[in-house]
């Protein structure tokens, strides 16, 4: 899923981002609404499954709080057996989240929207001074 796909769909949550790609469900963990729960093809990948930016990202479930997608520029879902490509994982497959990266032009943008459930959802994006010497992105 692509950045432009993530703007047009304007997702509030993971399962939002996700709700299209067959085979795959985010949802909560067990019955805590803070959590991710993560599943391909029927199998949990939770554990093994997921990764940031093609890193593993390390934790159990009840450390893995919910991702923002805002702060997303794409997500990748690989489904399958992908040891081959990532190491030891899941037999369902693997889901990697890509952060935004920082541009070279500075841009500025903020959003905000009404939740379903009675909450409001703000961000905004801006990129650092320019006297610095790497480009960086703060969402």
């Amino acid at each position: 899923m692509t950045e432009q796909q993530l703007k047009d769909r304007d997702p509030q949550s993971l399962l939002d981002t996700v709700a299209y790609t067959p085979g795959t469900r985010v949802g909560a963990y067990g019955f805590d609404p803070r959590f991710d729960s993560f599943s391909v093809r029927g199998f949990d990948v939770t554990y093994t499954g997921i990764f940031r930016d093609n890193l593993r990202q390390p934790g159990a479930g009840s450390s893995l709080f919910k991702t923002e997608p805002y702060g997303l520029e794409g997500v990748s879902i690989l489904r399958g057996p992908s040891s081959a490509l990532y190491g030891a994982t899941g037999a369902g497959g693997l889901y990697n989240l890509i952060t935004k990266r920082p541009t070279e032009e500075p841009f500025h943008e903020v959003s905000c929207s009404m939740v379903p459930t009675s909450a409001i959802r703000a961000g905004s994006t801006s990129p650092a001074p320019s006297t610095m010497r790497t480009p960086s992105t703060i969402a």
